[in-house]
């Protein structure tokens, strides 16, 4: 298969499997190096739960990070089946709540440090690696649904509505690092996740430690947004 014969959002979907599949041997490579026994884990729970000496849990980060860009892909398909604009609202909703795994993968950065034998600038390149491909899904995601709403709403409101998902993905990351939140809370504990969320939001003052971090996020990927626009504005938005 030649994939410059592809359009350009197959050739884009491929790249991040190719990405994400680059990432995975990283992973596999390095769990082969410390010889730890994969027979050692029982369960999903365990892959997030292991933190030294594996960092397993950026493969479970990169799969949540995955979940929003396959409902983006499939939101044109979908809209022709469902007739419900209620559900397919909550089709939306659900894309947005697991948004925010895409750059939350970037505030794993801060886990590195050295665990030998393996070589500090090789866990350097396996984070950043996890955290490059989380971002790029992630803005892939937001394109998807972007071009979708096109179709559905007036132009006028698309960057308001964009700018929106931003700054919730941003307030998304914080809840995650911080408050320590899953997407799936909102399912299982959703009346709790709510006050907590509501509590962060009427008293700011008392999350100012930590609270600055939904501020930077939003706005790097505000950032980041308009450079891949630019950049993907004749090639991929046709």
């Amino acid at each position: 298969m030649n994939i410059l014969k592809l359009n350009k959002r197959h050739q884009l979907f491929l790249l991040m499997v190719l990405s994400t599949c680059f990432a995975l041997a990283l992973m596999v490579f390095r769990l082969n190096y410390i010889e730890f026994p994969l027979s050692k884990i029982n369960s999903v729970r365990e892959i997030v739960m292991y933190r030294s000496p594996t960092f397993m849990f950026i493969v479970w980060n990169l799969f949540l990070a995955w979940i929003p860009y396959l409902i983006a892909l499939i939101l044109k398909p979908l809209h022709k089946i469902l007739k419900s604009k209620i559900i397919f609202g909550f089709i939306l909703a659900i894309w947005l709540l697991f948004l925010p795994n895409a750059p939350y993968i970037i505030t794993d950065l801060m886990h590195i440090h050295s665990q030998p034998p393996v070589p500090l600038w090789f866990d350097v390149l396996l984070f950043n690696t996890f955290a490059w491909t989380g971002m790029m899904v992630g803005f892939l995601s937001i394109f998807e649904v972007e071009n979708f709403l096109k179709n559905e709403m007036k132009f006028k409101f698309i960057n308001p509505v964009i700018m929106s998902v931003l700054m919730l993905t941003g307030f998304g990351v914080y809840i995650g690092r911080f408050q320590r939140w899953n997407s799936w809370d909102m399912f299982s504990r959703p009346t709790v996740v709510l006050k907590e969320i509501l509590n962060v939001l009427i008293h700011p003052m008392q999350h100012l430690n930590t609270f600055g971090l939904a501020i930077v996020i939003s706005v790097f990927l505000i950032i980041g947004y308009w450079f891949m626009k630019i950049l993907m504005r004749t090639e991929y938005q046709r």
